[in-house]
């Protein structure tokens, strides 16, 4: 009796965990990462001027012609994970650079940014990773592809696992 209990709550365990999105290249508005080993998929913020989960998407900087990728997303906890893109296509990006950020930065370069624990992790010279953009069109908004980083705030990091999108700037 004792092992089918143990079996049972190992099975619920499992079962409860969040499971991040299948990997896919449509458009269909998904994200999902590992922060520290645990699932992260964001739900949009809370109160009178709620976030929506995902937003952002392709971006021309102040009509500058300086064409980046933009893509913020929020938790009910107001947790975000942002990706930025010095760039429009696809390719590795590494996230390399002692950087600026969204607002603060007009031209920032690459980075990945994570508030969680009511702190700002960011990539940086020491805390790198990686955005793979694996499929980019712009005539239908998809933006897709993976990322995996470091980020730091000068005394404590975070590290983001497993990352995938599949945004369509047409409709987030």
């Amino acid at each position: 009796m004792k092992k089918i209990i143990s079996i049972l709550l190992v099975f619920g365990i499992f079962a409860c965990q969040e499971k991040l999105p299948s990997p896919t290249e449509i458009g269909k508005n998904t994200f999902g990462c590992k922060i520290n080993g645990k699932p992260w998929i964001p739900d949009g913020g809370t109160g009178f001027m709620r976030q929506k989960p995902i937003s952002g998407g392709f971006q021309n900087i102040a009509n500058t012609g300086v064409l980046t990728i933009f893509i913020n997303t929020m938790n009910k906890n107001g947790e975000t994970i942002d990706l930025y893109i010095d760039s429009q296509k696809t390719g590795t990006y590494l996230l390399n650079k002692t950087t600026g950020y969204k607002p603060n930065e007009i031209f920032p370069k690459s980075y990945g940014l994570c508030r969680y624990g009511g702190k700002n992790y960011v990539t940086n010279a020491e805390d790198t990773g990686k955005i793979i953009i694996t499929k980019l069109d712009k005539s239908t908004g998809v933006i897709s592809g993976t990322f995996e980083f470091s980020a730091g705030n000068g005394t404590e990091k975070v590290k983001i696992t497993e990352g995938r999108f599949d945004v369509n700037s047409n409709t987030i």
